[in-house]
């Protein structure tokens, strides 16, 4: 919780003091290392965690993939939307979205995130954004699948695991 609290003080108010190298790496990976008071006791490196493999109960992609735009719209604010785009391929469904903020005469459109949503077996599906940076898409995908009922059992990856099957996975996107 504390590490969300981090993440969303828009005015960087709320510091880390500590000097515990797993918190450097999680805020190394955020994208929130300016928050950080001391600098760590050793070399830090980030870990990207983009694909998140879980157990569902969707039976299909389009019933998954519908699941997340309703889970985007329901998040959706006053000033802040979501576009949606698919396109299907052979045995993968990706997703596209875009975000949007219009504040008075101010507008930002965000760039297409593309997600790609496939089942690695009839019960478990992997979801990988195309993502190099920070955590990118990625809290909203983890606080879609803890809200979700019919996902369980999350397990996060770096983009080492596309290559290399016996990459251990975490419980956390970071």
């Amino acid at each position: 919780m504390m590490f969300e609290a981090i993440r969303g003080a828009e005015l960087r108010c709320i510091r880390y003091r500590g000097r515990d190298n797993d918190w450097y790496r999680r805020l190394v990976s955020s994208g929130d290392f300016d928050v950080c008071d001391y600098p760590p006791n050793e070399p830090v490196e980030p870990r990207i965690r983009s694909i998140v493999e879980c157990d569902t109960k969707y039976e299909s992609l389009d019933a998954l993939a519908d699941a997340f735009e309703q889970y985007l719209k329901s998040t959706e604010m006053e000033h802040f939307y979501f576009d949606f785009k698919r396109s299907e391929s052979s045995d993968s469904l990706l997703h596209f979205h875009r975000c949007s903020v219009t504040a008075g005469s101010y507008r930002h459109v965000g760039a297409f995130e593309e997600i790609a949503i496939k089942f690695v077996d009839d019960k478990r599906v992997r979801i990988v954004h195309q993502h190099d940076m920070a955590l990118g898409p990625t809290p909203i995908i983890a606080k879609w699948i803890i809200s979700d009922d019919k996902m369980h059992s999350p397990m996060w990856f770096t983009r080492e695991r596309e290559t290399r099957p016996d990459v251990p996975g975490f419980d956390h996107p970071w």
